[in-house]
């Protein structure tokens, strides 16, 4: 393999396929100032701001169900 060609296959990501029904698609509303600050954060974590409200969703989800005892 040329150099050319091992700078370009490392620098290619490939993504995995989501199968069908993984996730769903909703929409909420926020505050201006909310998405501010959540952008503002995701760009210093280098996430895309929509990855880091699903983190943000998804640790409190969790912390709520072992509060609950469901899990």
């Amino acid at each position: 393999m040329s150099d050319k060609a091992e700078q370009t296959s490392s620098r290619t990501t490939r993504r995995i396929p989501r199968p069908p029904g993984a996730s769903k698609s909703t929409s909420i509303r926020l505050d201006a100032d909310v998405e501010t600050r959540l952008r503002r954060v995701a760009d210093l974590k280098q996430l895309p701001y929509q990855t880091l409200l699903k983190q943000f969703v998804g640790e409190r989800l969790y912390e709520e169900e072992k509060r609950l005892g469901i899990l």
